[in-house]
C-alpha cells in the first residue's frame, strides 16, 4: 500500500482508539465489539459500522452485528467519514485491482487491530478500559456479508481461533 494510504490508517486506529474510549453510552455487561459491514464498489470506500452487544441481549443471535443492541454506533460512523473521504480520493482512478488490494489491506488492518485490543483489553491502555466487559470479551470482524469460509477467516484472524472455538464464534 501507498505511503499516503497507510498515514491514513494510521490516523483511523488513533479515532477507532479515541471514540472506545469515550463511549460513555454503554449500558450494561458488553460480551463483544466488533467492525462489520465493510463497503467498496471501486470508486468510494465507506467506514465500517461499529457495533456492541450485551449479555442478556443474544438470542439467536448473538455473533450477528445487525441484531446487537447497538448495530450502528454514530459516534463511529462520524470520527471515520473524513477519513473515508480521504482514502476514497487517495483512490480516485485506481484500477479495480487497485481497490481489492486496499480492501484486503483494510481488512489485514482490522483484524490485526482487533487482535492488539483483545490482547490489551485488561489493561489500563485499553480503550475498553471504562466499559463494564465480561470476563469474555471479544473485539473481532464480523463480516457477515462475505461467504461462511471468509468470515470464519476474519473471526479467527482477529480474535484467535481457539477462542473462536471456546466460544462458539465459528
Amino acid at each position: 500500500m501507498n505511503n499516503q494510504i497507510e498515514k491514513v490508517f494510521i490516523e483511523i486506529e488513533k479515532q477507532i482508539r479515541k471514540t472506545i474510549a469515550k463511549n460513555t453510552y454503554v449500558s450494561g455487561e458488553v460480551y463483544v465489539a466488533g467492525f462489520w459491514l465493510f463497503y467498496c464498489d471501486c470508486q468510494t470506500i465507506g467506514q465500517p459500522c461499529f457495533g456492541y452487544n450485551i449479555i442478556g441481549n443474544e438470542n439467536d443471535f448473538k455473533w450477528s452485528p445487525s441484531e446487537w443492541v447497538v448495530d450502528v454506533e454514530e459516534n463511529m460512523v462520524d470520527a471515520l467519514s473524513q477519513s473515508y473521504n480521504k482514502l476514497s480520493e487517495l483512490m480516485q482512478g485506481s484500477s479495480e485491482e487497485d481497490w481489492e488490494q486496499l480492501m484486503l489491506y483494510q481488512y489485514d488492518f482490522y483484524t490485526t487491530l482487533c487482535k492488539d485490543l483483545n490482547a490489551e483489553v485488561s489493561s489500563d491502555l485499553s480503550p475498553f478500559k471504562t466499559w463494564n466487559t465480561s470476563k469474555d470479551f471479544i473485539v473481532g470482524v464480523f463480516e457477515e456479508q462475505e461467504s461462511e469460509e471468509f468470515y470464519t477467516d476474519l473471526i479467527n484472524a482477529s480474535v484467535g481461533e481457539d477462542v473462536a472455538i471456546k466460544l462458539d464464534v465459528v
